[in-house]
């Protein structure tokens, strides 16, 4: 039992086996091991504005936030309550055709064919497959086709992913790298809109 998280907020939660959760406030990450005694374990360094989580099928951990995506590898207990990492920042950077193209990062989701999508603001949609070699080559996505380029979040369904933004949601087919847009707003310039 938890008596007291050290928080304001809690931003994000991630389940894994092995009775493990891990918790990420505005700015820490703690790694809660449950069994007979619960053990909380805090990454050493903090992060600015910490929006979403994610595990990938590599066992590497991923952490969006509005200042870049930070991937941590590595993870081992340091002393005490303490957790050291190697530490990987994607950010923005205009020299880099293959960086990612806005630092707020949303959500990370993976695929069945081991590509990590990022769901950012005014950016779009960004992808990296976790197989490629060399690692960390981000694929913009041909954003022009979405109703917004501010996504909010996006969920997997066979071959195809459902992206929300701040102006409707859209259907993008993998196979076919088709996008299909709904309840957009398609007058430029207008400021009514469903954000999704």
């Amino acid at each position: 039992r938890v008596h007291q998280w050290p928080h304001e907020n809690v931003r994000a939660l991630l389940f894994r086996p092995g009775n493990t959760l891990w918790v990420a406030s505005d700015n820490s990450v703690a790694r809660m091991l449950t069994g007979p005694a619960l053990q909380v374990q805090w990454l050493k360094d903090s992060f600015a504005s910490i929006n979403c989580i994610f595990e990938d099928s590599f066992k590497r951990f991923w952490i969006g936030t509005n200042f870049g995506l930070h991937l941590i590898r590595d993870i081992r207990p340091e002393g005490g309550n303490l957790l050291t990492y190697h530490d990987q920042v994607f950010s923005v950077d205009s020299d880099n055709p293959f960086a990612i193209n806005s630092n707020r990062v949303h959500q990370v989701y993976e695929d069945s064919f081991n590509n990590l999508w990022f769901a950012a603001s005014a950016g779009g949609l960004n992808k990296i497959n976790l197989l490629a070699k060399p690692f960390g080559v981000i694929n913009r996505m041909n954003n022009h086709e979405l109703p917004d380029d501010y996504i909010n979040t996006i969920r997997n369904d066979q071959e195809v992913l459902w992206i929300g933004t701040r102006n409707g949601f859209s259907r993008y087919d993998k196979a076919t790298g088709t996008f299909r847009n709904f309840l957009n707003n398609r007058v430029p310039g207008s400021t009514t809109h469903i954000s999704v």
